[in-house]
């Protein structure tokens, strides 16, 4: 175990699980818990262990969910400078979930009660270590929320756009009567009013269009 900690103490310097610690209070708490370093060639596969969390230290992990054919669909990306911590639950079926890396990574399996159970000689770092876990959380459920939001802005501007193509057609003009009011616009495009400004804001400022009133004036030709 020391030779581990030893010939991967930048790595783990750097995790933000131990964001906070001397090289002296990693060694301490690892020591204090069942852990394992493990070293994972491109394309190679980890074996998912129920009672472990993966924390990725170096390199870049991916999950994917394989159906019954085998046919695997991806998950998420887990990086040190992004998703750091991947949970492993019992009450998920894990058999039908691979982790496999991208490139040449290290991560650290460290047993889930290490840091939920209370353990009186190194509750100090314990707490830490919760708190460092909560930040990854944090951080993880931020990056779920921008995607989900950019997703949702492309789609938003992908209806606006297929709907002023089909107007134009339908017009044979750049220059288009919208024949709804804003609010009946955006029930149209099934969106809710201030997205639909927002998206008809940058599309203006992204040269695209301008609109004024009922009336929208088409500026690309690839609308």
């Amino acid at each position: 175990m020391e030779n581990q900690i030893e010939k991967n103490i930048d790595y783990l310097r750097k995790s933000r699980l131990f964001q906070g610690f001397a090289d002296n209070e990693i060694e301490r708490f690892l020591y204090s818990t069942e852990f394992k370093i493990v070293e994972l060639n491109r394309g190679e596969k980890l074996e998912i262990e129920l009672d472990k969390s993966i924390f990725v230290l170096n390199g870049s992990i991916a999950t994917y969910e394989n159906n019954i054919d085998g046919v695997k669909t991806f998950i998420n990306y887990f990086e040190p400078e992004g998703n750091v911590l991947i949970a492993v639950s019992p009450d998920t079926i894990y058999p039908t979930v691979s982790v496999e890396a991208r490139k040449k990574s290290v991560v650290l399996l460290l047993k889930t009660n290490s840091y939920l159970e209370t353990n009186a000689s190194i509750l100090v770092l314990q707490n830490r270590i919760q708190q460092n876990i909560i930040s990854m959380f944090y951080k993880m459920t931020e990056n779920v929320m921008q995607r989900t939001i950019a997703t949702a802005e492309s789609i938003s501007k992908k209806k606006i756009i297929k709907y002023l193509k089909q107007l134009k057609t339908e017009q044979n003009s750049d220059i288009l009567k919208i024949p709804f009011t804003r609010q009946e616009l955006a029930d149209h495009l099934q969106m809710d009013i201030s997205t639909l400004m927002r998206e008809l804001k940058n599309l203006q400022e992204a040269n695209v269009l301008t609109y004024e009133g009922k009336y929208i004036t088409i500026l690309n030709s690839t609308v």
